[in-house]
């Protein structure tokens, strides 16, 4: 079996997702490997330049740790800034992406939400596509009333598995499986 490794990135200053699949050349099937979540809070007790750089700098380690591992990756464009604030965190994201040593490919929001077969929706919706799909991954779970429910924040590992299925429908991974099957000749 000839396979390639997709990562998939949804990103974010405070909560960035991150996935690994296994897609099989020869079939076009699509193995989930891995699931990944980082969080960052921001801290009151360093000057704000400060805390970015060091959630940054977190958020560099842990992306590489994904990226390097692949053949291929593909995220979520972050878009647009309401305030100051954001506009710190979009920078710091879209900065870590540029970091990354490999070709990123961007998907963008609506494509992302498309692959759910809704034209947008809500969180829970998301979560119980990827969940459903992929039940063996490594989500993140709580006890609410004796019962087992997944959490919130298994939105934005939802996302980053979303971008690699939105990725598999771009003309950059169509033009990328082409260069592939040439060189194997």
């Amino acid at each position: 079996m000839e396979s390639v490794r997709i990562v998939g990135f949804d990103p974010a200053l405070a909560n960035w997702g991150a996935a690994i699949a296994e897609y099989d050349i020869e079939t076009g099937d699509l193995n989930l490997v891995e699931i990944g979540l980082e969080k960052t809070k921001k801290t009151k007790k360093r000057a704000k330049g400060l805390d970015i750089y060091e959630r940054s700098r977190r958020l560099n380690r842990f992306v590489r740790k994904f990226a390097d591992r692949g053949d291929f990756v593909f995220s979520e464009l972050p878009v647009g800034s309401q305030s100051a604030s954001a506009a710190w965190g979009l920078s710091a994201a879209v900065a870590t992406l540029a970091s990354i040593s490999k070709p990123v490919e961007f998907v963008t929001v609506k494509q992302v939400k498309e692959v759910v077969g809704l034209d947008m929706p809500e969180k829970a919706e998301m979560i119980a596509w990827a969940m459903n799909n992929y039940p063996d991954a490594d989500w993140h779970m709580r006890k609410y009333k004796g019962e087992m429910v997944p959490m919130n924040d298994n939105e934005h590992m939802a996302d980053a598995v979303a971008v690699i299925h939105a990725g598999l429908q771009t003309k950059a991974w169509d033009s990328f499986i082409a260069s592939l099957q040439v060189s194997q000749r």
